[in-house]
């Protein structure tokens, strides 16, 4: 089986006896009603919509695997001129890391990759959904490294809506390219602004008795 096969057996068997699927996506969709699957706006935290953007001089960057520090290094070498600061989970490392004047490596921390995302020029990363979708939010264009099959739907879908590129490595030759001509995504702004008023809906619309009758055969639960 597929890693993509057992992706959607493992949606459909998390999700049994749902009457519908709320799906987080970077952009509206049609809804399936064979499926019952609905698309809805992605819900960040407040922080996020509330934190002010600026237009800094640094790439910003998150790696799962510390191993990508090899590829943000050679950059490095080769453009020692451009800032860089990328959080990595490295067990051993001390909390930040400083290379040289130029290249930064911090551990994980929520309120200092807020910070850094919303003054970077930049985003690279392994296309996690949510990190992903502050960068659009925020109007940072996007490089996407996919480490499996879920951030591989993520990267296409956030490429679809204009988010940035997607690459097999950590090319940030290529982020800088693209981050050259890159437009932010207005409508995104306003699609993330209405999560509230459009999963409400959905849920207040399950609640309506017509709805129950329609589908006696599922619970009246809901599965985002």
């Amino acid at each position: 089986m597929s890693q993509l096969a057992m992706l959607r057996l493992f949606t459909r068997i998390t999700s049994i006896g749902s009457m519908k699927r709320l799906a987080l996506s970077f952009q509206d969709m049609p809804e399936d009603e064979e499926q019952r699957i609905t698309v809805v706006p992605p819900l960040l935290r407040k922080e996020i919509t509330s934190v002010q953007a600026d237009n800094g001089d640094y790439i910003h960057g998150y790696m799962v695997n510390a191993g990508f520090a090899d590829s943000v290094m050679a950059f490095h070498e080769e453009y020692p001129d451009v800032p860089l600061h990328f959080f990595w989970d490295k067990a051993d490392a001390d909390e930040t890391t400083r290379m040289d004047e130029t290249l930064t490596f911090h551990q994980i921390d929520d309120t200092k990759f807020m910070n850094s995302m919303a003054g970077c020029k930049a985003y690279a990363t392994t296309a996690g959904f949510e990190s992903v979708c502050e960068a659009m939010y925020l109007g940072k264009p996007v490089l996407m490294v996919p480490a499996h099959i879920e951030q591989d739907c993520n990267a296409h879908d956030a490429a679809m809506a204009g988010a940035g590129i997607v690459s097999d490595s950590f090319d940030l030759e290529a982020l800088q390219r693209f981050a050259s001509s890159y437009r932010p995504n207005s409508e995104f702004i306003y699609w993330v602004r209405s999560s509230e008023r459009v999963i409400v809906n959905e849920l207040e619309e399950l609640m309506n008795p017509q709805s129950i009758i329609t589908f006696p055969e599922f619970s009246k639960y809901v599965s985002i």
